[in-house]
């Protein structure tokens, strides 16, 4: 009986903000630092979040995705639209980590792929995707190029691949190859409870 009191005083004492990793932790305390606040919206084709200046009203990253961006089904997913981290908090603010990691939860289950089109070749933005690929934290699923050669009774993982291609790849690539950039997967958080959401919501964080 001491045991499971201990152990519901334990959970009732628990914070979410305890699972966070430390990278996103930092980001969330140079939020509060900086008296900035995070606002979203969200429907059922899209989201939009700002970090937003207290004092200022200004932003200070912002990023959108959406379901609509994209010609073909890419498994359903929300396909990043525009992201940017302002100065002069674009170095050492993780906060590109931050908006990205709130995003995913916010994806969900239909997850989150990069801009079909293009994605900027600073270390920032084409790593932060081969984060995603490379950590346990998350599930992926490679789509099909836009011609449906790879899975052609599948149509619903065609995707496009423009910004595949700027960094380097080739419609001639076979399926492995094609399938294992970064760029060619939509990922999924593994914790869909929203514990970084939770987080900057017990800390007074979020709109």
């Amino acid at each position: 009986m001491k045991l499971l009191r201990e152990t519901i005083r334990r959970i009732l004492l628990e914070s979410p903000c305890d699972t966070r990793n430390n990278k996103i932790y930092m980001a969330i305390d140079e939020l509060h630092h900086h008296r900035l606040k995070v606002h979203y919206k969200k429907s059922p084709s899209g989201f939009v979040i700002k970090f937003v200046s207290d004092t200022s009203y200004e932003n200070a990253a912002y990023l959108d995705a959406s379901t609509i961006n994209v010609d073909l089904p890419c498994h359903g997913a929300f396909i990043i639209g525009y992201t940017e981290v302002l100065p002069p908090y674009r170095h050492n603010s993780g906060f590109g980590a931050l908006i990205y990691d709130i995003a995913l939860e916010l994806a969900g289950k239909k997850g989150l792929a990069s801009d079909r089109d293009s994605v900027s070749g600073d270390k920032g933005a084409i790593r932060m995707w081969e984060y995603f690929y490379s950590s346990g934290d998350y599930d992926k699923k490679p789509f099909d190029n836009e011609d449906g050669d790879f899975t052609p009774n599948d149509p619903n993982d065609d995707c496009e691949a423009n910004s595949y291609l700027k960094h380097g790849g080739d419609y001639d690539d076979d399926q492995e190859y094609f399938q294992s950039h970064p760029l060619n997967n939509v990922y999924y958080k593994k914790d869909q409870s929203q514990p970084t959401i939770a987080c900057l919501k017990e800390r007074g964080l979020i709109v």
